[in-house]
């Protein structure tokens, strides 16, 4: 982490989310960040993800790096405060389907829930997928006896749900 790094305020955000070349190239920026983690952005309007052609690989990386969850916390944070708050939900979609359902994340779950999915700006939103999660976490909990643990298991009773 950056310390010297300061704050993005609010009229900077402003004048970034009211500029059609600024906001182009925030997302540029965001479809390089996707491909490092092996994503990429299907639908600039919605905000639609899928798996980049390279995303065995960075998936392994991923999963096996738990400095970048941090980044990106920061990343979907950044989203929600430039404008891009559609593409929040569906980056946290995208991971949730990845880390529960398909089985090739699992290590991200703790951030996931914890972090990623408070950030969502939008209460509805945030609530839907903290239900998607809570209602998959059975699934969840199931890759991990099939996977013999690649991560240590995490039940209800430790996931923070609350923030």
């Amino acid at each position: 982490m950056n310390y010297r790094a300061k704050e993005l305020q609010a009229h900077e955000a402003e004048k970034i989310k009211s500029s059609p070349e600024c906001k182009k190239r925030f997302v540029t920026s965001y479809k390089m960040m996707l491909d490092f983690y092996g994503l990429c952005l299907v639908n600039e309007v919605t905000g639609e993800l899928g798996r980049a052609g390279n995303w065995k690989e960075r998936f392994a990386h991923l999963n096996s790096s738990f400095h970048n969850f941090l980044r990106i916390t920061r990343i979907v944070k950044c989203l929600g405060e430039l404008g891009f708050e559609h593409y929040m939900v569906k980056f946290v979609e995208f991971m949730l389907d990845e880390i529960i359902l398909k089985g090739t994340l699992p290590n991200c779950f703790d951030s996931c829930v914890s972090f990623w999915i408070m950030v969502i700006k939008d209460d509805r939103e945030r609530e839907r997928l903290i239900e998607l999660a809570i209602r998959n976490c059975d699934i969840y909990n199931g890759i991990f006896d099939e996977n013999q643990g690649a991560a240590t298991a995490i039940n209800d009773d430790n996931v923070i749900l609350e923030g």
